[in-house]
């Protein structure tokens, strides 16, 4: 009976001890989950990389990282692009938090991906609207229209209230960027958490 039985007894310990984990870990509640979840960085592909970056700079977002060069075009990439290219570059552009809510640009080069929007002049399922909280609406507004970005909405005062219930005010305006996402640009003026 003793090692048979020891044995027994660890392998049921064991399945236990992970029964009882998996149960703690579906158990918790869904503010300590989210809790550990922060979108560090969104990247875009883009067609034009200084077009984007003269976009994202008009919204109030600088250069933190700037880095690209050649590659392999036969050695397989983990993206799946529509093109084998030659050349890549990285900029990404970091707000008022060093750490979290950045936006990498990421451009590729010969060849260039052609876009797979099929209709660039509207949105759908799929796509996406990129929200930025900017510190003057008013004058990231006046730099897009100078850049010839397309305006959706011009600045307009928003109220809305946030999951607990607290108000917040602001003003708000709707740009394209220069590769068809729209840009909700947000300046709060009361309510907004910092």
């Amino acid at each position: 009976m003793g090692d048979n039985w020891m044995a027994y007894m660890t392998r049921a310990l064991i399945a236990l001890a992970l029964i009882c984990f998996d149960f703690v870990v579906q158990a918790a509640p869904v503010e300590s989950r989210a809790q550990t979840v922060v979108v560090r960085r969104s990247t875009l592909l883009v067609g034009d990389l200084d077009r984007s970056i003269a976009f994202y700079e008009a919204l109030g977002f600088t250069r933190s990282y700037d880095r690209g060069g050649e590659r392999d075009p036969a050695r397989p990439m983990v993206l799946p692009l529509n093109v084998q290219p030659a050349a890549s570059r990285l900029v990404i552009m970091k707000g008022r938090d060093p750490w979290i809510g950045m936006i990498g640009l990421l451009a590729y080069d010969r060849p260039k991906p052609p876009t797979n929007r099929k209709l660039a002049d509207q949105i759908g399922a799929g796509d996406t609207i990129l929200m930025v909280e900017i510190g003057d609406a008013a004058e990231a507004h006046t730099h897009l229209v100078s850049l010839g970005a397309r305006i959706l909405q011009p600045p307009q005062p928003f109220e809305a209230a946030l999951a607990d219930g607290s108000p917040i005010k602001g003003i708000n305006f709707f740009a394209v960027d220069p590769d068809g996402r729209v840009i909700e640009a947000s300046q709060p003026s009361s309510g907004a958490p910092r």
